[in-house]
Order: structure tokens, then C-alpha cells, then sequence
């Protein structure tokens, strides 16, 4: 562990260690869907996402009336419209031939490979030094860089400390230069919570209006004790970014990294104002070589998630 002077603000000379990274281990499965069934717009088979297309590239899965102007027809599925309209609203009966009609019509939905974009936002204060905590959560982000890297997501990194957050990396496709990103995160001073979700939230919303089909998910690692906030309520400032991280439809998975107990944080409420994910940092490797984030939107085991 190592010591280095900075210059930030509410950070104290020396007040800040740079830690080790820890082993990486296998991770258990997420998911980024509800429990309760399929969101609209996006599928997922095999490690990739498959989102739905907007225009008329992709494969065509299945058929649905449309809400609208009608851009791509599904012939079949008209068809059976057609032919299975009772006989009293269709052509006459010595007519074999079925008259389409308005009401008969159905649009193709197509299905387009895309991948996924995890926004790390990382507590780097000065608690998360005590028991060896800050190397145990770079460890784990760093095992789940690695699945990322199979699974060819994008990733970027937030890290909050002192009273403010910084965008350390914005989305990248390499990995590797997350990694040497978290290798040399340092961490100390107070926790301001709210401002790692405020920022995480802004990168993962101008992510997505620029690559639409990409599915975002904000991975929060903290032990969830905030201590320091704009208006002096850092809990309540932080339960109020995250219910504009669910207004904002932003799936969100809380890492608990305190082992205490005997103080909990917020991460559990977090959580369940978000619809998102609670697991403790121990939690994470509970189940090995098994699948990380490979599901979106699509009925995965997301225990206390259920859709928007």
C-alpha cells in the first residue's frame, strides 16, 4: 500500500493510498432483467444481447400488430390474419381467396446482435481502506473487467471520494486500460455517495443516446455509508438520485463491500427504490465459473428485480 500526496478537494495531503489489486476470481451470474418476465425491446440467447432493431436490419423473430405506420410487413403473419378472420367480416364465401384487410396487417420485429455497457462507480474513500476492502473490491471489479472482456462490453469507470466523483475512464471497448485504470485508483477521504451515482447516471444516459442498442448497467461498489453530501444530507441525496436512476431506467446492481453488519448502509434501500440488484462483495464469487452479465431484460434471476 502505498501513500501519495494529492490535491483535491476535501482530501487532506497524504490522505490518500493507492491498494493493490486483488486475485480475480470467477463470477456468479446477473442478469439485467426482471424476474416477472420479458421487458419490451430487448431478448438474449447464448452470451450475447440481441436488442430489438428500429429499422428493417436484423432477423426476424416474430410478428405484432403495429401501433403506427406500418414500415416493415410481415407477409405471413397478414396472411393468417386474413385467413383466420371469421368468414361474416371477410370476402364471400365462394371466394377462396382471403381479402386483406386493414385489421389483418401485422409489422416484422427483427432482433440485432449488441452488446452491453457497464458504467463501474466506485467508492475510493477513505473507509473502504479498513480490513483490506479496497483490495477485495478491485479484485472484484477486476473479475468482472475479465468476463467483460469475453463478453466484448464496454466499460467505464467512476470513482467518488473527497466531496466530488470523477469520470476516471469513459467508455472504452479495452479492458486493459480499465484495469490499469483500477490498479492505480487511489482512495481516501469522505464518501459522497450521491455525487458517484449523479455521474455514473450522466455517462451511462449520453452512452445510450448515442448507441441506442446498446443496454446499460450501472455496477455501484461501495460499503453504502455516505457521510458527505451537497445539502448536508448525503443519505437523503443519494435515495434521491437513485430514484432518478429508475426514472431514467438505468438498471442498477449495488456490490455491499462492508462486512460489519452491525451499521448497515443503504445499499439495500437503493436497491429497491432502483428495481436493482443487492449482493454482498463475498456474495459475488459465491457461485464460480459461472456466467456474469449475459442476460438483458429477459427474465433473468434477478431475485428483487422486477420491471419498470
Amino acid at each position: 500500500m502505498q501513500t501519495a500526496p494529492v490535491d483535491e478537494p476535501g482530501l487532506m495531503v497524504n490522505e490518500v493510498t493507492r491498494d493493490p489489486v486483488g486475485e480475480a476470481f470467477a463470477v456468479r451470474t446477473l442478469a439485467l432483467g426482471g424476474a416477472t418476465g420479458p421487458r419490451p425491446g430487448v431478448s438474449l440467447r447464448g452470451r450475447r444481447l440481441r436488442v430489438e432493431s428500429r429499422d428493417r436490419s436484423g432477423m426476424y423473430v416474430r410478428a405484432r400488430r403495429p401501433t403506427g405506420p406500418v414500415r416493415d410487413v410481415a407477409l405471413d403473419a397478414t396472411l393468417r390474419a386474413a385467413a383466420q378472420r371469421p368468414r361474416s367480416a371477410g370476402p364471400p364465401v365462394d371466394d377462396p381467396a382471403p381479402l386483406v384487410q386493414r385489421s389483418d396487417l401485422r409489422e416484422k420485429v427483427r432482433f440485432r446482435r449488441a452488446g452491453a455497457a457497464l458504467a463501474f462507480v466506485v467508492d475510493a474513500s477513505g473507509s473502504m481502506r479498513s480490513n483490506q476492502r479496497m483490495v477485495q473490491t478491485k479484485a472484484a471489479i477486476l473479475s468482472l473487467l475479465m468476463n467483460a472482456y469475453t463478453c466484448r462490453d464496454r466499460v467505464a469507470l467512476v470513482a467518488f471520494r473527497g466531496v466530488a466523483a470523477q469520470v476516471v475512464l469513459p467508455f472504452t471497448a479495452s479492458v486493459e486500460v480499465a484495469r490499469r485504470h483500477l490498479e492505480h485508483l487511489p482512495a481516501g477521504g469522505k464518501t459522497p455517495l450521491a455525487e458517484g451515482l449523479r455521474a455514473g447516471l450522466r455517462i451511462v444516459v449520453d452512452h445510450r443516446q448515442r448507441h441506442p442498442h446498446v443496454q446499460p448497467l450501472m455496477i455501484v461498489v461501495s460499503d453504502g455509508k455516505p457521510n458527505w453530501g451537497r445539502l448536508g444530507d448525503p443519505v437523503g441525496e443519494a435515495e434521491r438520485l437513485a430514484w432518478r436512476i429508475r426514472q431514467e431506467r438505468v438498471p442498477l446492481l449495488f456490490v455491499d463491500t462492508d462486512r460489519t453488519w452491525h451499521e448497515p448502509g443503504i445499499g439495500q434501500t437503493l436497491t429497491r427504490i432502483t428495481r436493482g440488484r443487492y449482493l454482498a462483495v463475498d456474495d459475488l464469487a459465491a457461485h464460480n465459473l459461472v456466467r456474469v452479465v449475459e442476460e438483458s431484460r429477459s427474465g433473468g434471476p434477478w431475485h428483487s428485480w422486477s420491471p419498470f
